[in-house]
């Protein structure tokens, strides 16, 4: 699934000394999310049987699970919740520098119907980054 997500953050920031060019910090806040695609993909291959125990065959030789399929309409278009960060950053130059980890948590059920399950999205991050002031 791929959301274009719009984040409005709280960022707090704390220097680690007076004269040191490193600082920590914690931002978060609320989002919004649009669902732009959305795919299944399965792989593998077996023989399908008639019962748990695997004792009685359906077929004679193993069939390809192997496919890829557009899944967009059955999930919700929307979606908002949570992100949070908390990163490290050395200013330099007129930018700084960072490293940060976070995580973010959507609020609703990602399907539209009930038939298989209730799940909401959310994801781990990691960046990287150079970050400057537009003056």
């Amino acid at each position: 699934m791929n959301y274009l997500m719009l984040v409005a953050l709280a960022k707090f920031t704390w220097p680690l000394g007076s004269k040191s060019p490193c600082s920590i910090y914690l931002d978060a806040g609320p989002f919004g999310a649009l669902l732009l695609s959305a795919h299944q993909v399965t792989s593998g291959s077996s023989i399908i049987y008639a019962d748990e125990g695997m004792q009685q065959p359906l077929t004679q030789s193993e069939q390809s699970f192997d496919n890829k399929q557009d899944i967009k309409d059955e999930l919700h278009k929307g979606n908002f919740g949570i992100e949070g960060d908390l990163g490290v950053a050395l200013t330099v130059k007129s930018g700084k520098l960072f490293l940060e980890g976070g995580a973010n948590y959507g609020f609703l059920n990602i399907q539209k119907g009930t038939e298989n399950g209730k799940n909401q999205v959310g994801a781990a991050t990691v960046r990287i980054g150079y970050a400057y002031a537009l003056r």
